[in-house]
C-alpha cells in the first residue's frame, strides 16, 4: 500500500506535473534581477529597459512591488502595450519611459510624484490617465501628442508644476480641471488643444508666469485655441500675472 505524499513530495511532483507548462515561457534578463514571461500572461516590469525582442509582444504592464522608479526608455516603442498599472510606491516615471506606446489606452498612475519629460508623449490612442493624489509634477512634453484624451482631471492631485508643452498637441481634449495647489502652468502647455471647451483653474496670482504680458503669455500657454474660445474659458483669468 503506498503511503501517502508528504508537503515537500507534493511540491516536486507539483513542479514535475506542471514542467510542460513552464517551457512556453521565457526566463529574460531584466535590469539586474530576472522575471518569467508569457506571452500570454501580464508582463511584470522589474527595473531597467524592456528587451528589444519582447517589445513588440507586451500587451499589458504592470510595476513590480519592488519597484518605485520606472527607468528613461524602459517600454520605449512598445507600440502593441495597451494598459499600464503602477502601484502606490511607484513615485517616478522617467524621461520618454512609455514613448511612442502608440495602442497604449489606459494607464493608472496611482503612486506617481513625478512624471519626467516626454515620459507618454506620442500615446496616441491613450484614453484614460488615472492621476492619484501624490502627483506633483508633469514634465516637459510629458503627454504631447496624445491626440484621444479628452478630459483631464487633476483636482484630487497634489499638482503644483505643469511644464511647457506637457499636453501640446492634444487635439480631442475637450475639458481640463487643475487642483487648487497649483502654482505654476508654463507657456504651451495646452498648445494646439483646439477642442478645448472647458478649463477649470483656481483664480491665483503669479501661476502663469512670474514675469508676463498677461494676454500674452495666456495665449502662449493656449497656443493655438481661438481668440474667441480663450476669453469666453479665461475671462477671469486674464488678471491672474502680476502686472
Amino acid at each position: 500500500m503506498n503511503r501517502p505524499l508528504d508537503d515537500n513530495e507534493l511540491k516536486i511532483y507539483a513542479n514535475a506535473r506542471d514542467s510542460h507548462e513552464d517551457e512556453k515561457k521565457k526566463e529574460i534578463s531584466h535590469g539586474s534581477r530576472r522575471v518569467d514571461f508569457n506571452y500570454d500572461d501580464i508582463f511584470v516590469y522589474m527595473g531597467g529597459r524592456v528587451p528589444r525582442h519582447l517589445r513588440a509582444h507586451i500587451t499589458r504592464a504592470i510595476v513590480d512591488q519592488s519597484i518605485s522608479v520606472v527607468d528613461e526608455y524602459a517600454f520605449y516603442n512598445c507600440t502593441r502595450l495597451r494598459s499600464l498599472e503602477c502601484h502606490e510606491g511607484v513615485d517616478r516615471i522617467r524621461k520618454r519611459a512609455f514613448m511612442n506606446c502608440t495602442g497604449l489606452r489606459v494607464a493608472k498612475l496611482i503612486g506617481v510624484k513625478f512624471i519626467e519629460m516626454e515620459a507618454f508623449e506620442l500615446c496616441t490612442r491613450m484614453l484614460d490617465i488615472e492621476f492619484g493624489g501624490d502627483l506633483r509634477t508633469i514634465g516637459r512634453r510629458a503627454f504631447s501628442n496624445c491626440n484621444s484624451v479628452r478630459r483631464l482631471r487633476l483636482t484630487s492631485t497634489s499638482v503644483v508644476s505643469i511644464e511647457k508643452l506637457a499636453f501640446e498637441n492634444c487635439g480631442r481634449l475637450v475639458d481640463v480641471a487643475l487642483p487648487e495647489g497649483i502654482d505654476t502652468v508654463r507657456g504651451q502647455a495646452f498648445s494646439g488643444c483646439i477642442n478645448l471647451r472647458r478649463i477649470t483653474i483656481p483664480l491665483k496670482t503669479g501661476m502663469f508666469s512670474p514675469d508676463c504680458d498677461r494676454y500674452r503669455y495666456m495665449r502662449s500657454v493656449f497656443d493655438g485655441v481661438s481668440v474667441y474660445q480663450l476669453l469666453s474659458l479665461l475671462a477671469e483669468s486674464l488678471n491672474l500675472c502680476p502686472t
